[in-house]
């Protein structure tokens, strides 16, 4: 068996410097301390950019509801003045003599021999001298009344008065179909 061969070493003989266990805790702490105060800061810059983000995102959000909403209400609007304007006052119109002949119907059956009194526009005089000749048997006694307007009937008898005014209700369906089409921008004009 021969010798080994020997491999030049390139190591130089000084000695390694031996360095303190706690110089190096401290430096590492103090690494650590810097690198996590720095993950915190990044983590609430990175927490307010999307924040800020979000409140764009609603606010435009907003934005665009309130744009479409303008929009739909401008485009019903002439479908609401309409109803509001020829379609709820024929309505009344149709119910009221219905309405009127019930409240009549109602005081007669409570009232069987005393008098009734209804005054109407004279307008409508004729139609309702027709529907109590149809009934007959009824002590009604209608009058015209120049006061009344035209969805307004007055009943009377010695003991009670009923007053049928469908005006109120129309104003009130008016108030309430135009308040359904007032936008926001509207408000803001007005106060």
């Amino acid at each position: 068996m021969g010798r080994p061969a020997l491999l030049e070493t390139f190591e130089t003989r000084a000695t390694a410097s031996v360095t303190d266990p706690s110089e190096t805790d401290e430096s590492w702490q103090a690494g650590f301390e810097a690198g996590y105060e720095q993950a915190l800061q990044d983590m609430k810059a990175e927490q307010v950019q999307l924040s800020a983000q979000l409140v764009q995102s609603l606010n435009d959000q907003a934005f665009g509801y309130h744009e479409a909403r303008t929009h739909l209400l401008d485009t019903l609007r002439p479908l609401f003045d309409e109803l509001v304007g020829t379609f709820v006052p024929g309505f009344a119109r149709e119910a009221f003599v219905p309405l009127v002949s019930a409240h009549l119907r109602k005081m007669a059956t409570h009232l069987i021999d005393e008098p009734i009194h209804l005054r109407v526009t004279p307008e409508l005089e004729p139609l309702f001298l027709s529907l109590v000749e149809d009934v007959g048997d009824l002590p009604v006694r209608v009058q015209s009344d120049d006061t009344l307007d035209a969805l307004q009937a007055v009943l009377t008898t010695a003991r009670e008065e009923a007053v049928i005014d469908l005006q109120p209700v129309l104003q009130e369906v008016g108030s309430i179909l135009g308040a359904m089409t007032t936008t926001q921008t509207e408000y803001a004009d007005h106060g």
